[in-house]
């Protein structure tokens, strides 16, 4: 999580451990959707970067990824 607020990509945590940097506004939640807590990925990035070509293209493949697995 610190690599990804200091700009450095995304980190894949659960969102119990987000919380805060999000609730301040240092991180911001990628993907919004529940998932079953054995499964529970999120993708988190600083806002400015959650609309970069290369950030998006890796959060819509992962969630091709994850619509694959659940199948």
């Amino acid at each position: 999580m610190r690599a990804a607020e200091a700009g450095q990509g995304i980190a894949l945590v659960r969102d119990i451990y987000a919380r805060p940097e999000i609730a301040a506004g240092r991180l911001a939640l990628a993907i919004d959707r529940p998932w079953p807590t054995q499964f529970a990925y999120y993708v988190l990035t600083l806002p400015e970067n959650a609309q970069k070509p290369a950030v998006k293209l890796f959060i819509e493949w992962l969630h091709q990824e994850a619509a694959t697995e659940s199948r």
